[in-house]
């Protein structure tokens, strides 16, 4: 009887440390342009500590996908302390009962032929929570914009603008001289980064894996290449 009464005592103790005193109104929320006239957006949600005393919650947001057109500013994780492109780690306090809406802004412009414009896409975005004593809770954010009909002509020039890698070299457009050519590894460590003077570029990789080949203009992204170093 007494290692019954224990066992009862035991996993009500475990259901108290399960149950959250932190609320999302949702836990994928999701977005959808309604015109093509503005570049920035948001996809909101609201988070709520239903508990009696303040609590402080780690944050980690990644980036899952996002369309390689977006490429004028990634997607960007915003608390009370502000906006910080994904990537990121951060921490948010909410006082007993405070509600905040958290939300990842997406910016749907990218450059063609150097011009700024809105161009179709999707993005998603993920944001894990973590505080003392409650389950770890992770929001998503999706966004869609397809409103821009002016994105195929668009997508196409972008397309047609040479960026490949054989060989330990890079082959680059002639639209791309005086642009800054960054690489990064999968960790976002930037490994190279070069102005762009001629249409060949020489590269050999620390070490064999996948990277990222960036044109960049004005601190802007405008191509991206995933590539094999082995290649």
């Amino acid at each position: 009887m007494f290692k019954i009464k224990l066992s009862i005592f035991s996993l009500s103790l475990l259901a108290t440390s399960l149950y959250s005193q932190t609320t999302f109104s949702t836990l994928t929320a999701k977005g959808e342009a309604t015109n093509c006239t503005e570049s920035d957006y948001k996809v909101e949600v609201e988070m709520t500590n239903t508990s009696n005393q303040a609590k402080t919650y780690n944050w980690d947001g990644k980036v899952i996908s996002v369309s390689t057109n977006w490429t004028a500013a990634s997607p960007g994780f915003c608390d009370k302390n502000g906006c910080e492109a994904l990537p990121k780690t951060g921490t948010i306090t909410l006082n007993a009962g405070e509600k905040y809406k958290i939300y990842t802004q997406f910016n749907i412009s990218g450059f063609v032929n150097n011009k700024l414009v809105n161009l179709n896409g999707d993005g998603k975005t993920s944001v894990k929570f973590s505080t003392s004593g409650e389950p770890d809770q992770t929001v998503t954010f999706e966004f869609k914009q397809a409103k821009c009909a002016q994105s195929s002509l668009e997508d196409k020039l972008m397309n047609d603008f040479t960026l490949s890698f054989s060989k330990n070299q890079f082959q680059l457009d002639a639209k791309f001289r005086n642009h800054q050519l960054q690489i990064t590894d999968l960790s976002g460590k930037v490994v190279f980064n070069q102005t762009i003077n001629n249409q060949n570029i020489d590269f050999k990789a620390p070490s064999h894996g996948i990277y990222f080949a960036n044109i960049l203009l004005n601190g802007s992204v405008v191509k991206t290449l995933k590539f094999d170093a082995a290649q």
